[in-house]
């Protein structure tokens, strides 16, 4: 366990560490903070569209201790989702855009976000066997192919859509080359599935996709919002801003997820067990979020300007930045225990009210407290779903 521990852990960041490096690329590669705006504002319709894609399941198939659907069952659904979540993001891309060199961004984007996605439930098959050592390695591969092939893209084309395409390409071989081959360990055959079945995951999975998608526009309506009200360009330094705290966002989620399948086998077998077990996490993430922003925010004080020369402005809010990322990542954990616990419909809940809570507070906020009034807004609204997703817990196993 602690090796797959280490091995999806280490791989994990270290393939959005080369994500957040891509975002330090636009800016240095490019003039000014327009290609980093619109990279970021792709991002958002790619965080929709892997909410939709995925349907969030992988934390369900994870936990799927009974063998209620097979593998194959869960990777055919995986295609069916996947071009639905193209097709509705295709037409909100469209909508929500009206420059057409946004758009076109977009769309190449999707492309990186459909292997990406895909390739989730193949680690969802490696997790259940207990080999997460494979997700470590596949992100290990992929990291480094799509910092490597968009940073040569952007320097010979100074084109964002072809960069995106290119490193979008380098995953595409990792999932052909490295992926399929391990997956033959575990799965043979060709992925299908019949109606019924399909309708059966259908029904019991969409409030988990509804959830997972209200639990992504959290972030990203707050951020698309925080665009439209202040620019891309303010946007752009944001997003400089917030994604090298996605680090300790990935430090929390990769120390708790390799456990999801313990805290399965926990509910099934003990619910004082569950209880216990999840408390111990709950205070380790918490003692982590703290730990990490008083390590990681004089550093990142320090050493952002000195890569980003215009955010002097606004290096005083990363210490906030780092406070709502690590929120995002304990609110993950009550995430998924709901699942777990198949508590869906109270997921769905909880995930609303943050979304309600996020964009009634993120204008006043901002107007009231500039770049940080977003900062704060999402801080407010995950922790809250939080607190209300626990407490939610401990009742229900009493």
């Amino acid at each position: 366990m602690k090796a797959n521990a280490l091995w999806n852990t280490f791989g994990c960041i270290f393939y959005l560490g080369c994500q957040w490096l891509i975002t330090v690329l636009v800016v240095t590669l490019s003039n000014g903070y327009g290609n980093s705006g619109a990279l970021s504002l792709a991002m958002s319709v790619g965080l929709i569209f892997t909410a939709i894609g995925s349907y969030n399941m992988r934390t369900y198939q994870v936990s799927d201790t009974k063998n209620r659907y097979s593998d194959s069952s869960y990777i055919a659904f995986r295609f069916l989702t996947l071009f639905l979540s193209l097709g509705i993001c295709i037409v909100y891309g469209f909508v929500a855009y009206k420059d057409v060199q946004l758009f076109e961004t977009c769309i190449c984007y999707l492309v990186f976000k459909f292997d990406e996605t895909f390739v989730d439930v193949i680690y969802g098959i490696y997790q259940k066997n207990l080999r997460m050592d494979y997700i470590g390695k596949s992100q290990i591969l992929r990291g480094f192919l799509s910092l490597s092939l968009f940073s040569i893209g952007l320097s010979f084309t100074s084109n964002l859509k072809m960069s995106i395409l290119l490193m979008s390409f380098g995953c595409i071989l990792v999932t052909i080359l490295f992926d399929r081959k391990h997956l033959k360990l575990f799965y043979h055959g060709f992925p299908k599935i019949d109606i019924a079945t399909a309708k059966s995951m259908i029904i019991t999975c969409t409030p988990v996709m509804i959830a997972c998608l209200l639990n992504t526009a959290i972030a990203s309506a707050s951020r698309q919002l925080f665009g439209v009200n202040q620019g891309t360009e303010l946007l752009g330094i944001y997003s400089a801003l917030a994604t090298p705290a996605v680090l300790i966002q990935a430090g929390i989620t990769y120390i708790y997820s390799p456990w999801i399948s313990s805290l399965s086998r926990d509910l099934a077998s003990d619910k004082r067990l569950f209880k216990r077990n999840l408390k111990k996490l709950v205070l380790a993430l918490i003692g982590m979020t703290v730990l990490g922003t008083l390590l990681l925010a004089p550093l990142g004080t320090h050493l952002l300007p000195l890569v980003y020369p215009n955010i002097n402005n606004y290096i005083w809010t990363f210490p906030f930045v780092l406070l709502a990322t690590s929120a995002t990542a304990v609110f993950g954990l009550i995430h998924n225990c709901l699942i777990i616990n198949r508590s869906l419909i109270t997921l769905v809940v909880v995930n609303a009210g943050a979304l309600i809570l996020a964009l009634a507070t993120q204008t006043p906020l901002a107007s009231a407290c500039g770049l940080n009034g977003l900062n704060l807004s999402l801080l407010m609204s995950y922790t809250t779903a939080s607190v209300a997703g626990y407490l939610y817990l401990l009742y229900k196993l009493k």
